[in-house]
Formats: C-alpha cells, sequence, structure tokens
C-alpha cells in the first residue's frame, strides 16, 4: 500500500502549470484552482481535468457544462491562492469577462481555453473530466505560473 503523503510528496517533483477553471454558475460566476490539467487529444480538441471529490466547487461548476481553464501567468500565485481558499466571494473586485459560453475568462491570464464538458468518469478521489474545446487563446509575451514541491515558482532562462 502507498502511503498517501509519501506520494504526493514524490509525486510534488513532478512541476506543472497553475490553472484556474471558470464556469457561469447558477449564482453568478464560479471557479477554482487547480494543477491537475492537461492536454488530451489534438483531434478531436480535447483537455482533462481532474477535480476532488472532496471540493465543495467542482458540484458548482460541472452543471454549467461549459468552462474556461484560465492558465495563470507569472505573478498570479494570489489569485491562485484566493481561489483555492474556501469562503469568500472569489470574483469581488476582479477583472474578467465573460466568454460565448459566460464562462468568466480572467484578465491577465496567460492563456484561456473554452470548453464544453463531454464526459466524467471515477478516478479515485478525484473525477476525470473531458471536455472538447471550443475556443482559446494565448499571449505570446507572458510567462507561466508554475507549481513545484508545493510552492509557486517561475521558469528560468530556457537551456
Amino acid at each position: 500500500m502507498i502511503d498517501p503523503t509519501e506520494m504526493r510528496r514524490v509525486l510534488g517533483h513532478y512541476a506543472s502549470g497553475v490553472v484556474i477553471v471558470t464556469a457561469a454558475g447558477a449564482a453568478g460566476p464560479v471557479g477554482m484552482t487547480m494543477q491537475s490539467f492537461h492536454a488530451l487529444s489534438l483531434d478531436p480538441a480535447l483537455v482533462a481535468l481532474f477535480p476532488a471529490k472532496s471540493s465543495t466547487t467542482w458540484p458548482q461548476l460541472a452543471p454549467a457544462g461549459r468552462l474556461c481553464v484560465n492558465v495563470l501567468a507569472m505573478g498570479q500565485a494570489g489569485l491562485a491562492q484566493a481561489f483555492a481558499r474556501r469562503g469568500e466571494n472569489r470574483f469581488a473586485g476582479l477583472d474578467w469577462q465573460p466568454d460565448a459560453g459566460g464562462a468568466p475568462m480572467l484578465a491577465g491570464a496567460l492563456a484561456h481555453i473554452s470548453c464544453r464538458i463531454t464526459q466524467t468518469y471515477d478516478g479515485g478521489d478525484h473525477h476525470i473530466v473531458v471536455a472538447a474545446v471550443e475556443a482559446l487563446s494565448a499571449d505570446p509575451t507572458a510567462e507561466p505560473l508554475v507549481f513545484y514541491r508545493g510552492t509557486f515558482r517561475a521558469l528560468a532562462a530556457p537551456i
């Protein structure tokens, strides 16, 4: 049996980007921070995200059916932390605009990926959510926010 704490520690050595997944919720905009997000297929254009089953925000996002994955840029660690906390108005004073499906596109994000949920599968203590990409854009001048070994980081110079 693998100890969950040890698994988290070891897999923390895998650097990942950081995203905030947003939707037009029943009571207004809703969103949550995730690092478990990946490209899945180019043809058809699919992405996958993996929200924890324990999340209190995912049940507010999922019914919308349409999401915007906001890939965070360097300098947006505070935003990632705010969207990871429970019980606060995450959109108060935040600059955003709706995508074609109504999901918030956060200002300053490195990229926006508008998508539609197509399938959800069981993934242990997480859901495996597959979404079809409907639109996407990126700022070619911005640098990504990276999460590595439990902390936010910036990329070093290219090698």
